[in-house]
């Protein structure tokens, strides 16, 4: 597990992928909320994010 902060700022153990696909659907979402607006600030913020390569003229190739 990895260690994350979340908003209280008190340190927490993120489960690995496989870990989080063991978990309840409602403590999977609690955990992965944590994550929600770091994402949006990411995607808001950094435009390659936003690139979608497979929807290039070519993507059918």
């Amino acid at each position: 597990m990895n260690d994350i902060t979340d908003d209280s700022s008190t340190i927490q153990q993120t489960p690995s992928l496989r870990e989080l696909a063991k978990l309840s659907l409602v403590e999977r979402h609690r955990i992965l909320a944590i994550y929600v607006p770091m994402m949006v600030e990411d995607f808001s913020n950094i435009p390659e994010l936003m690139e979608f390569s497979a929807l290039d003229d070519d993507w059918e190739e």
